[in-house]
């Protein structure tokens, strides 16, 4: 499914999506929150987030509700969650902007630097080539002591595509308890057509390849599969 399709996607199914987070199927709660005690120990300054993908922004929250942000830049395809984003992130009233782009073209064509460059649950969607491109480009995009965090489903070691769907769909079906049959169908379909993870520590290897200092699983949970990488060209914390 190209970029187009996909902000498609997510503009028309959004409320299924939005089920998947209300159930906390894929602990968007315990791997913002390792998130934000990165971004605790790492700066003691406020810092420019940008957060690629970023869809309502609701994710966002976790991080603005516990850090000092100085500026916000979201950037997804689908104009109807963003148009959610601008009411989701006024109650902070710090200087936010929103792009309906896609996400590795806004990378290559702004000349602005960021202290924190956030993809989640988004960057499964690119071959492989597209995500080194991410990557090489997050680090051009980067202030000298920023990061770059991926939270997503991550392959395990030596897991297959067929095999890691099955183990995320499965994980996550029986997480919601069959409280949301009609969402799952949705899920389903979209996981088997637009998923295509990389292994956790091909990402590790993504890192290091494009050049940063730092490039490491920070974690990955071998049940659910859903994990957060950090990548960095500060000290290693």
């Amino acid at each position: 499914m190209d970029a187009k399709g996909l902000g498609k996607f997510f503009d028309s199914a959004w409320n299924a999506y939005r089920d998947l987070l209300v159930f906390d199927l894929m602990h968007h709660r315990d791997l913002f929150g390792i998130l934000v005690g990165q971004v605790q120990r790492r700066f003691q300054h406020p810092v420019s987030f940008l957060d690629l993908a970023c869809g309502d922004s609701d994710p966002a929250r976790m991080v603005l509700g516990k850090v000092p942000v100085r500026e916000y830049v979201g950037v997804d395809l689908a104009a109807g969650p963003l148009e959610l984003a601008r009411a989701n992130l006024q109650p902070f009233g710090i200087p936010a902007e929103f792009f309906a782009q896609d996400f590795l073209e806004f990378l290559g064509e702004t000349k602005r630097e960021f202290d924190l460059i956030l993809i989640s649950y988004s960057i499964h969607h690119l071959g492989t080539f597209k995500k080194k491109e991410v990557f090489r480009l997050a680090k051009e995009k980067l202030s000298p002591q920023g990061i770059f965090v991926i939270i997503d489903g991550m392959r395990l070691a030596g897991q297959g595509r067929d095999a890691w769907l099955v183990q995320c769909f499965q994980y996550m079906e029986k997480r919601s308890e069959g409280k949301i049959p009609a969402t799952f169908q949705v899920v389903k379909k979209h996981m088997g057509e637009a998923d295509f993870p990389e292994e956790g520590v091909g990402y590790e290897a993504m890192g290091r390849e494009a050049g940063f200092k730092e490039s490491r699983l920070i974690h990955h949970d071998p049940a659910s599969t859903f994990g957060v990488y950090l990548a960095g060209n500060g000290r290693d914390l």
